[in-house]
């Protein structure tokens, strides 16, 4: 026993610090990950957010200006499919309102130009994906 004890006493402060190090080592590594998800997460609701604005601004423009050339719905397809697949890598309460959005544009997209309840069904179903992800960014840490 005592031969034991000796050699652990000798290298006490060596032991110590070696613990010391691999909790911090630990410690970094789970925050850099962290903070990696957090960042990803950031950057992909701003640009989320960037795309429903852009989508909400053809329902106006189609709807209450009547202007086709800046509300084309036929250009906006590509927002939804960039807007599905940034859905992906997010929470699931975003990815249900990113799929939510979609039959809601798919259903609505050609009468909204002259029904108003089309155009409203498009802009709650924007709404929704907007305060989700809004709440995403309130809640990082």
């Amino acid at each position: 026993m005592t031969r034991i004890r000796q050699p652990i006493q000798v290298h006490l402060v060596a032991i110590i610090g070696l613990l010391a190090a691999l909790s911090a080592l630990s410690y970094t590594a789970w925050r850099q990950e962290q903070t990696e998800g957090n960042r990803t997460q950031r950057v992909t609701a701003f640009s989320m957010l960037q795309t429903v604005e852009a989508r909400q601004s053809v329902v106006d423009f189609d709807h209450y200006d009547n202007d086709l050339i800046a509300g084309n719905p036929i250009e906006d397809r590509g927002k939804g499919l960039y807007l599905r697949d940034l859905g992906i890598i997010m929470p699931s309460s975003i990815q249900v309102k990113t799929r939510f959005l979609q039959p809601a544009w798919a259903q609505n997209w050609q009468p909204m130009h002259q029904d108003e309840v089309a155009a409203q069904r498009i802009t709650l179903a924007i709404e929704g994906l907007r305060g989700e992800i809004r709440a995403l960014l309130v809640n990082l840490q």
